[in-house]
């Protein structure tokens, strides 16, 4: 049996690939330095599929990378 509750969370539950889509040009998003290897390889692909260009940055002591959409 599938909980509602937890049902619902999934669904509002935003993917790492949807947020690279919806980025505009010159837009930067963080994300935890936890998923960094995930970040970067999405980035990449996403950027070879949709013909743009991302860079990233790492800030150690926060503890976040950054995400910017370049073109």
């Amino acid at each position: 049996m599938i909980n509602s509750k937890t049902t619902k969370k999934m669904a509002k539950r935003t993917t790492l690939r949807d947020s690279l889509d919806r980025m505009e040009q010159g837009q930067t998003i963080t994300f935890p330095i936890e998923k960094m290897m995930s970040v970067r390889t999405i980035a990449s692909q996403v950027g070879i599929i949709l013909r743009r260009k991302y860079t990233t940055r790492t800030d150690n002591d926060a503890r976040i990378i950054y995400v910017t959409r370049v073109s």
